[in-house]
């Protein structure tokens, strides 16, 4: 009994645990999914701050000739910072990408632990089933039929042919 309970327990304990580890990496997962959101949506709103500030510089540099030359500067800075920007967004697609296939792979293997553990439990069991139970049972039976024999023979009280015996007796 001490066994089983004790299987049981760290069956149950690798569940729990399995169970927390599948809720953080589902937690990870969504954290970096808002994250990617949140980071889409800033870079959507510089993209078109960036695009506004672009059409206000070409503006100014329409209407005041003699700063061309100020102004072509600034317009390639602007495009290298855009440039820069671009870049940026890409390196954290990337890392958001391998994140997420960082965790499939790690929600894969806890899938398979899992499954693995079930198996392993299963064959523990009937192992359990087969070499320690059933034996056990039936050397209980034995030592059983053996003590109410005895019991019969160094019993005081003899029994005749007609009276009832208890259930449990008639098998021995």
């Amino acid at each position: 009994m001490a066994l089983e309970t004790l299987l049981i327990v760290f069956a149950v304990v690798i569940t729990v645990s399995m169970a927390f580890q599948a809720f953080f990496f589902w937690r990870l997962a969504d954290s970096t999914r808002n994250l990617m959101d949140r980071l889409n949506g800033i870079s959507d709103g510089l993209e078109s701050d960036g695009k506004e500030i672009l059409g206000q510089l070409r503006g100014i540099v329409a209407s005041l000739d003699h700063l061309r030359h100020v102004s072509e500067g600034v317009e390639s800075t602007a495009g290298e910072i855009n440039q820069m920007f671009g870049a940026r967004v890409r390196d954290i697609d990337q890392l958001v990408g391998r994140l997420i296939e960082v965790g499939s792979i790690q929600a894969e293997k806890v899938d398979a632990v899992i499954s693995d553990t079930v198996g392993k439990f299963e064959e523990t069991t009937a192992v359990v089933q087969q070499d320690i139970v059933r034996p056990v049972v039936e050397i209980s039976s034995i030592v059983k039929g053996l003590k109410t024999g005895l019991e019969y023979l160094l019993s005081k009280k003899k029994i005749g042919p007609d009276e009832s015996y208890p259930e449990d007796e008639l098998f021995i």
